[in-house]
Parts: C-alpha cells; structure tokens; sequence
C-alpha cells in the first residue's frame, strides 16, 4: 500500500507512484518489485513519481544510491525521471538517494502540475 505500478505501453516504461510515508523494510521490498517488473518487461525507463510521498526516508537513502541503483543498472535500467515530492523533508532524502556515479540517466523534476507532463516528455526522448 505504499507504491503503485504501472507498465505504461506509450512510453515502454514503468510508471512508480509512491504513497504517504515510507518505512525502510517496505520501501525495501517495493524496490525489489520494481526491479522484478523491470526485468519482466524488458523496459529501459522508470517515471518516478513522488508527489504523494511524506516525510523523510533518509533511513534508506543510502541503501537505494548504494545498492538498489547498481543493481537497476544491471538489470538494464537507463533512464529514471523522479518528479520530486513537494514535502521538504521527502525531497531531501529523494536528493540524498541519487548515485554518486553511474549507468543510468536521472533526471529530477520539481514538483508541480506540469512535471507528470515534463517527465513522460523526457523519457520519450531517451532512446
């Protein structure tokens, strides 16, 4: 009950929508589905969407720059847009939670009524 997933046919891409407050235990597991459904798909992009998240996770900011993002470039991960959550604290783990390097090309989006547009944009110009 804290993500939703969709495969978004359009864009060939899965489309994450993070809900509320994330425990790192859940979160956790959340990732590991994600990366399951990536592999499924044989899909190359993810839409991040972060607008409905609240509060900090920076308990699992580490362990997402540190192992989840590796492990998505392994599994053929190129692209990631993250729409930013509009809560402070929320945002600052999101930041937190970026690779110091690697394989995949994130690009952030500010919050706001356009950034659902902006992002899906983006991803359809990643080739």
């Amino acid at each position: 009950n804290n993500i939703e997933i969709y495969f978004d046919r359009r864009i060939r891409s899965l489309y994450c929508n993070w809900l509320g407050f994330q425990k790192k235990e859940i979160l956790q597991e959340s990732g590991t589905t994600i990366m399951d459904l990536l592999k499924q798909r044989s899909v190359t992009k993810i839409l991040n969407d972060n607008t409905q998240v609240e509060g900090p996770w920076i308990d699992s900011s580490e362990w997402t720059a540190n192992y989840w993002f590796p492990l998505m470039a392994q599994a053929g991960l190129k692209y990631f847009a993250w729409i930013l959550s509009p809560d402070f604290f929320a945002e600052l783990s999101a930041k937190r939670a970026l690779p110091v390097s690697g394989k995949i090309n994130i690009r952030l989006f500010e919050s706001s009524e356009n950034s659902y547009k902006e992002a899906v944009t983006w991803l359809r110009s990643c080739t």
